[in-house]
């Protein structure tokens, strides 16, 4: 089975920017070098899975294993098998508790917190 190296970078690549995070606050995250998230970011062919990538996986709030599921294609197939139905009703609840917690809150900022808590299990690998 051939590995995708290319897909595993994009991903990679998406969360730390989601995060905020250079590759520099990346590796520091992680207890990795700035070269290693350099090279994971590039999509550069490996023979094996690099001992950085579990800290990686950690330093990303990803589930423990999801880089592999990426590499072999699994992530994409649980993507494509999610109830499109469910996001709106995930918002609705984002919403709902945001109101119960926060009275204060503007109609502009419910929305803003729904989105980028969508936004955060998506990256994660939750959603």
């Amino acid at each position: 089975m051939e590995l995708d190296w290319k897909a595993l970078a994009k991903e990679v690549r998406e969360s730390r920017l989601q995060l905020g995070l250079t590759m520099e606050s990346l590796a520091e995250r992680a207890e990795v070098s700035r070269m290693t998230i350099h090279s994971l970011e590039r999509g550069e062919t490996r023979g094996r899975m690099p001992p950085s990538v579990p800290k990686i996986e950690h330093a990303l709030g990803w589930p423990s294993g999801r880089a592999t599921r990426i590499l072999t294609g699994a992530d994409q197939d649980r993507a494509e098998r999610r109830s499109p139905e469910f996001t709106p009703e995930l918002e609705r609840s984002i919403a709902h508790a945001a109101i119960a917690t926060r009275g204060d809150l503007t109609a502009a900022q419910i929305q803003d917190l729904t989105r980028r808590v969508v936004e955060d299990l998506t990256a994660r690998g939750l959603l």
